[in-house]
């Protein structure tokens, strides 16, 4: 398989869904952790990570939505003559 032929707006929501996994993860690993005193660290994303991942989703569903959308209606409907 050539990189030319990888879909990449599928492949763009595949990573952005890996990234928001891995985080909830290794957010959630660390809790059960705490909650069983393993003595794991407490960590909480950072907001600018948060946002990151918000707005990488946000690309990814607008471009899926843009490819996909073969007919744009007007925005007013046109009055015959």
């Amino acid at each position: 398989m050539k990189l030319a032929d990888v879909p990449t707006t599928n492949l763009r929501i595949v990573v952005t869904l890996a990234v928001y996994v891995a985080t909830a993860a290794v957010y959630l690993g660390l809790a059960i952790g705490r909650l069983f005193q393993l003595d794991a660290k407490v960590w909480a994303p950072n907001w600018d990570w948060l946002a990151f991942i918000a707005v990488m989703s946000g690309l990814d569903a607008a471009q899926f939505v843009g490819k996909r959308k073969t007919h744009i209606p007007p925005a007013t409907p046109e009055t015959p003559p």
